[in-house]
């Protein structure tokens, strides 16, 4: 569930990143500037500094409208070490009243070693 709320979360991202700045998604003019993310010094800061945790529900926009749009991203990962990727394939949908996000990783993926040790961690 985590994950998906972080892919989620960079898709929501990188939507608002493409409106113009002092425009919401409707084109509406707004009062304060969209949040920017600054790459400068993305490697000294932290984990909880570069994501937001969200549940799914409260993404206005549909999953289904934006992946053809823009690619999804997945991160693996806890604090200390993370890595981020941008995803191709996949799918989002509702598996026995959960939500459920199905990505394809290469195997020779840093993201998807990440994956799998904190999949190990978790036994």
């Amino acid at each position: 569930m985590r994950k998906l709320v972080y892919v989620l979360v960079a898709v929501f991202v990188c939507v608002s990143c493409q409106n113009k700045q002092g425009t919401n998604a409707s084109g509406d003019q707004s009062e304060e500037a969209p949040k920017v993310i600054d790459y400068s010094n993305v490697k000294e800061k932290s984990f909880s500094e570069l994501f937001t945790e969200i549940e799914p529900n409260q993404i206005k926009e549909s999953p289904f409208d934006l992946f053809p749009k823009i690619n999804g991203v997945v991160t693996a990962g806890d604090s200390t070490v993370f890595n981020s990727m941008v995803i191709g394939d996949g799918a989002l949908g509702q598996m026995i009243g959960k939500y459920v996000t199905i990505c394809g990783l290469r195997g020779s993926r840093y993201t998807l070693l990440i994956l799998l040790k904190e999949k190990n961690k978790k036994k």
